[in-house]
């Protein structure tokens, strides 16, 4: 895995952890992981 893309998948993780446990996994939408991470859609799908 590339060293840069690290940091970019903790933000993920954690903000989709974060969304998840607050309204579970059905209501969570990627859109909504994305902006809480500060991502966008595309850097998320990549």
């Amino acid at each position: 895995m590339n060293e840069k893309a690290n940091p970019t998948r903790k933000r993920l993780v954690d903000a989709a952890t974060k969304l998840f446990y607050a309204e579970g996994i059905g209501r969570v939408s990627v859109d909504a992981v994305a902006e809480k991470a500060g991502l966008t859609k595309r850097t998320l799908y990549y």
